[in-house]
Formats: structure tokens, C-alpha cells, sequence
């Protein structure tokens, strides 16, 4: 439905998302609402999310704004449950459209559920992941990553490696496990001893964690910021998703597997591991820095685009 010549679209706030919503195009061509303000002040008839009564109300209130679109990332919860529900069997025009929000296990989807998120439209980063993931009655859309079509018309003119002989390192941790957590901070405690000056940027779900042996702790650095601007020589990281963030910024990465998962995935097989037992006390880095793979790593998984325009039509 349209409401003074524009496109509804209600949406959840995450950096996968704001991007979109504040793309020139999407801001002339649609009215944003944010649903949580809708579902939180119905807390009053149920306080979780499972109550009937609340999600009745919630539908009804759906049903009277009739978004064209309900734009959330790919999680596993009770809301986008309904939203599916609400864009499946009530509405006739709604798409309920998910963002991929994370790169899973370096690429690798091991969860079912995950495999077969409920939605109208799966909105994904590349090609790559069309080989993990089910249909289940859903169609997807080659986006790009949001944050990185953001940065893309101004990265692409100024694209290029710090040529410096910084001694700075950030670390940075998925939320697996605290395996993890160990080997990194064995080798982040060694790399200091050899002169190095080491961060630690951990997980959201491990924030609050001011020093991990006597390491500098930064749970509030904004990685895109510290990333566009070169502020390190080497990232080092497990899993997680900060190493295609880091790429894509063009900054020399390292590996290191957490040991959680020995499955072929999308880091291990252009990049090599770094092990914390062959770290001696004249390793030389740079040696483990493989540009030309790591950027082939990167464009085989990540298509890349200037803009996050929302086109109906093609969702």
C-alpha cells in the first residue's frame, strides 16, 4: 500500500539494515517505521513473545498499516516468525525480506535452521552462498553486503594497501567458543612480548570485558572506522565475519582457526591457519599475508554494488 505516494516499509534496526533505509533512492521512495516500536509497547498484553494475545493485536496492526515491505536480518526468533506468517497467508502484497547479517562459520552455514530461514525473499552478499542454502519456498536476491555497497563508490577510487611497517595488531573473536578465547590470547600475550602492540576487539556477546591478560581491551571500536583508516598493519581472526570486513577495507589479514570447526569453509581454503605453536621470536608476518588469495577469497564470495536500492520488483 502506498501512503502519500510512497512505499511502506517497516524494518529493525542493525548495521546490516541502516544502510538501506538511509539510501538517497529508498529515502524519496519510501516511508520507514521502525517495528519495534509497534511489538515492544504491546508487551502490556503478554510479556514474551510467545503470547497469543500480543501477536493477534500485533497482526491486526499489521494488517491496517499494510507495509509493502518488513525488512529485518536473518535470525531465528518469534518476530519473524510472525512477519513470515503475516507476508505468507494475510497480506496479498507484503514480502517479508531478510538481510544476511553474518558470514556464519568463515562461510560455512552449519545449521540447518539457518539453511531454511523462513521469509519472501532472502536478500544475500554473493552467489557463494546459493550453494548452502534451501529454497523452502523463498526466493533470493544477490544484494551485496549493505555496509560494504555503503563504502564501495568512495573505496573503489581510493582502493589500496597502507604501505607502512606499523607494529599495531588487532585481534578479533567470534562468539563461538572460549577455545577461541585461549588460543588468541596466547598468541596476542606472545606477539607482545616480541614488541608488538596489541587491541583486542572481542564479540558483542563477550562486551564488557575491560583487559584479557594484560592485552588492551577495545569493545567500543567502530572496525569500519579503524579498518578504512589503516590504523593496524596486521587483523588477526577466527571465524569470524571481521576478516571479510577487513579485506574489503584492504587490510592484510591472518588466520586462525578456532578448532571448533574442521570442516572445508570458505577461509581455510584460501588462506593458511596460523598456528600460535610456530610463533618464534623472529617470525616475520608479512610472510603470512597472502594478498592475491585473500582477495580472490573475498571476490569469489561478496558481490559488490554502489548503491542498496529497494526495487520491488525485483525483490
Amino acid at each position: 500500500m502506498k501512503f502519500l505516494g510512497r512505499h511502506i516499509v517497516l524494518y529493525s534496526r542493525h548495521r546490516q539494515i541502516e544502510p538501506v533505509i538511509n539510501d538517497p533512492y529508498n529515502r524519496n521512495n519510501y516511508w520507514f517505521i521502525n517495528f519495534n516500536y509497534l511489538w515492544k509497547p504491546l508487551r502490556i498484553l503478554g510479556s514474551t513473545n510467545h503470547s497469543k494475545l500480543r501477536v493477534y493485536i500485533y497482526l491486526k496492526i499489521l494488517k491496517l498499516i499494510n507495509p509493502s515491505l518488513i525488512l529485518d536480518i536473518n535470525w531465528i526468533g518469534r518476530l519473524q516468525t510472525v512477519h513470515d506468517l503475516f507476508a505468507r497467508n494475510v497480506s496479498k502484497s507484503c514480502k517479508f525480506v531478510v538481510i544476511q547479517h553474518g558470514n556464519y562459520s568463515a562461510g560455512k552455514i552449519e545449521s540447518s535452521i539457518h539453511r531454511t530461514v523462513r521469509c519472501s525473499v532472502f536478500w544475500i552478499w554473493g552467489n557463494y552462498y546459493l550453494e548452502q542454502l534451501e529454497l523452502n519456498g523463498r526466493r533470493f536476491y544477490v544484494g551485496g553486503n549493505p555496509v560494504y555497497n555503503k563504502f564501495y563508490p568512495l573505496n573503489k577510487e581510493t582502493r589500496k594497501y597502507a604501505p607502512y611497517e606499523s607494529k599495531k595488531i588487532l585481534f578479533l573473536n567470534s562468539y563461538i567458543n572460549d577455545l577461541t578465547i585461549e588460543k588468541m590470547e596466547r598468541a596476542a600475550s606472545n606477539f607482545q612480548n616480541l614488541g608488538y602492540e596489541v587491541h583486542w576487539k572481542p564479540h558483542n556477546l563477550y562486551r564488557g570485558i575491560q583487559e584479557i591478560s594484560n592485552i588492551k581491551v577495545l569493545s567500543d571500536l567502530n572496525i569500519y572506522e579503524a579498518f578504512y583508516n589503516k590504523t593496524y598493519r596486521y587483523v588477526m581472526t577466527d571465524e569470524s565475519t571481521t576478516l571479510l570486513d577487513a579485506v574489503f577495507f584492504e587490510n592484510d589479514v591472518v588466520f586462525m582457526k578456532s578448532g571448533k570447526f574442521n570442516s572445508v569453509n570458505l577461509y581455510n581454503t584460501y588462506l593458511e591457519d596460523f598456528k600460535v605453536e610456530a610463533l618464534t621470536d623472529n617470525i616475520d608476518l608479512s610472510r603470512l599475508v597472502n594478498r592475491s588469495q585473500q582477495e580472490k577469497m573475498f571476490n569469489d564470495a561478496i558481490s559488490l554494488f554502489d548503491h542498496n536500492k529497494l526495487v520491488l520488483e525485483s525483490l
